[in-house]
């Protein structure tokens, strides 16, 4: 019975068409957090330091909270008449920081999701922009707090 079992296995490992294979991805949620989602996700780490993601544009001194609120602000609209955004995405691999095709277990597993604040004088001139950049695992939502990155200069 249990040579069976192993052959059964063994013959739909092998049988050429590739399955999920990364942490259970036919579990994964097939809907990507959006811009107020990832918000929530971000919060219980609040306090993490962005320290070691100092290489890739975070601020060291600051924790993940601080820099996300301060997103929120520099994003949210204001009565002066310039432009500001807030927006996200969640994809298959990140749109900035120049960052390398997903492999494909990456890919099955994790969303790439930025937080992008925008703002430019009313006319659209001078305009800058800055963001956090993050993945976040598909199956349970969790955030991979070793993927921070923040694009842009606040």
């Amino acid at each position: 019975m249990a040579v069976h079992r192993l052959l059964l296995v063994v013959a739909a490992c092998s049988s050429g068409s590739p399955g999920p294979i990364a942490n259970h991805s036919d579990r994964a949620d097939p809907v990507a957090p959006t811009r107020d989602e990832l918000i929530e996700l971000v919060k219980p780490h609040a306090g993490h330091s962005l320290a070691a993601a100092s290489a890739r544009g975070c601020p060291a001194e600051e924790t993940l909270g601080v820099w996300v609120a301060r997103l929120i602000e520099y994003g949210s609209p204001k009565q002066d008449g310039s432009v500001h955004r807030l927006t996200a995405t969640c994809g298959a691999r990140a749109t900035t920081m120049n960052a390398p095709p997903p492999t494909r277990e990456d890919a099955e597993t994790y969303w790439s999701c930025s937080l992008d604040a925008y703002a430019s004088d009313p006319a659209g001139e001078s305009p800058w922009s800055c963001g956090l950049i993050v993945r976040v695992r598909k199956a349970d939502r969790s955030l991979d707090l070793r993927s921070l990155g923040c694009p842009g200069t606040c």
